[in-house]
């Protein structure tokens, strides 16, 4: 028996620390999680030359096994369909246009065929020791912008070949992106064709057995006419879980996910993930490549790439390149200033002399001895230090206290501290009332921090958490209008937002 996730391909096979045993759903896109036992035809169709490892996919019509070739020991991933349900002659010429690309951001199919009784069509492929996408995420919950890039520099350069031989990807899953580490560079992608070739399957199967998650928009419409803007639109929705740890759209049905990508549009990255830094520049280069309307999205991967670096340039990122790379990207220079500070060994002007001048002889005592005296003196003076000291630093802890409160912070965050700690304390307020359940309490706080956050200017960030806690509120009051309206709201905002930061690189 084999549990898996139809929508985002996660398998108990490489994704076991999410798929626990207590799960019913999947934790990246709560949708069902599905329990299957197969048969194994690996053996009978290939003659004893493969023999099953396990089950990556145990779809109902269709199947990826890891085998083992006897002859070498080494790894394959073996897709198996139907040929009563798929276009053979598509299939097949998809197949053989793949086996003639030789890139190393892409895996090769090294044979494809029909079974001897013709009743599976199959296509062969090395597995690569490494790991897929979703296992990363799973350990990281998302990647940080510098990694990332890297990684999706590389599926542009894959796409851009695998465009080059004719062929539309169109499917680009994070469970078949393989991150192998014995290539030439750390983190390699190996982009898998497993995903695209379900896309074969007949169109009336389609609904039903290919997940729309990460599904070029154009295969959506029977009549739609799939090109390079749709891979960008499927590596697009790579993106944006790759920043985030969320698809764009998510649901508890194919039909429902597919509504959402047809109508609806998607938060901003840093709408859908406020607490992560991630650059508006790439905000906009994900929700350009997101677009319904395939003109606004980028021409091609060749495009997409060129976006990419520039963006990591203008965003000070540092991004490695490799031999095989079709791009070269230089290390970011720091610009560099001097100090004003005067430099060491240069003549200084001599201490002014001070007048020696004789003190007075103190008045002796004639009841007290001279050590006596010397004692008591060092004493009161000892006293007085530490009276100076105590009220020197009771006056400082007022006057800093008092600089800290009034503290409007940097030009990027800029409002007095007092208030910024006032809307902190609102939303742990909220934080605390929305998990006891005392939703009025919790839509109370959440204004309240909805208040404060719009005196702060800090490029709205603390704006759209509290907008998205709102929403949070009125989905748990069952308020699907309130929901929704804040929804909008925080798609407005961003919208404004985006254009705003965009404004100066323009």
């Amino acid at each position: 028996m084999t549990r898996y996730c139809p929508a985002c391909h996660r398998t108990e096979e490489h994704n076991r620390s999410v798929l626990t045993a207590e799960r019913n759903t999947c934790p990246r896109d709560f949708f069902e999680l599905t329990v299957r036992e197969l048969p194994d035809p690996i053996p009978e169709i290939f003659s004893g030359r493969f023999v099953t490892d396990s089950c990556l996919l145990p779809g109902e019509r269709y199947q990826i096994f890891k085998a083992v070739e006897q002859a070498t020991g080494k790894m394959s991933m073996i897709a198996l369909l139907p040929a009563s349900d798929t276009d053979t002659s598509a299939l097949m010429n998809f197949a053989q246009k793949w086996s003639d690309i030789n890139h190393t951001n892409v895996l090769p199919i090294t044979t494809y065929g029909a079974s001897p009784k013709g009743d599976y069509l199959y296509v062969v492929s090395p597995y690569p020791h490494g790991q897929p996408l979703t296992s990363l995420l799973d350990e990281k919950g998302n990647l940080a912008t510098e990694l990332a890039i890297h990684l999706f520099l590389q599926l542009c350069e894959a796409l851009e070949k695998i465009g080059a031989a004719g062929l539309i990807h169109g499917n680009c899953m994070p469970a078949h992106i393989l991150i192998a580490q014995e290539g030439s560079i750390p983190d390699q992608i190996k982009l898998s064709c497993m995903s695209a070739i379900q896309r074969f399957l007949k169109p009336e199967l389609r609904a039903t057995e290919i997940s729309p998650l990460y599904l070029g928009l154009e295969y959506f419409d029977p009549k739609g006419e799939p090109d390079e803007t749709t891979d960008i639109y499927s590596l697009a929705c790579v993106m944006y879980v790759t920043l985030t740890g969320l698809p764009p759209f998510v649901g508890k049905s194919f039909e429902e996910i597919r509504q959402k990508h047809l109508e609806e549009q998607p938060l901003s990255l840093r709408g859908a993930a406020p607490d992560l830094a991630i650059p508006a520049l790439f905000d906009k280069i994900t929700l350009n490549g997101l677009s319904k309307i395939k003109q606004k999205r980028q021409a091609g991967a060749r495009v997409l790439k060129q976006d990419l670096i520039s963006a990591a340039d203008k965003s000070r990122i540092y991004l490695p390149t490799y031999m095989e790379a079709s791009y070269e990207v230089k290390p970011y220079q720091a610009e560099t200033g001097g100090f004003d500070t005067v430099a060491r060994g240069a003549p200084t002007a001599p201490p002014v002399e001070q007048a020696q001048t004789q003190p007075a002889a103190p008045a002796q005592e004639p009841d007290l001895p001279p050590e006596s005296r010397a004692e008591l003196e060092g004493k009161v003076k000892d006293l007085r230090s530490h009276v100076y000291l105590v009220t020197t630093i009771a006056v400082g802890v007022l006057i800093g206290l008092g600089v800290l409160l009034m503290y409007e912070g940097p030009p990027e965050d800029h409002a007095p501290a007092w208030k910024k700690l006032t809307w902190t304390v609102d939303m742990s307020n909220g934080d605390n009332a929305l998990n006891s359940r005392n939703l009025e309490q919790a839509q109370k706080n959440y204004s309240n921090a909805l208040e404060v956050a719009r005196d702060i200017e800090d490029g709205g960030d603390r704006r759209v958490k509290t907008l998205r806690k709102l929403r949070t509120v009125h989905e748990e009051l069952h308020d699907k209008k309130g929901a929704e309206e804040f929804r909008e709201e925080i798609i407005k905002f961003d919208k404004h937002r985006l254009e705003a930061d965009e404004a100066p690189a323009k």
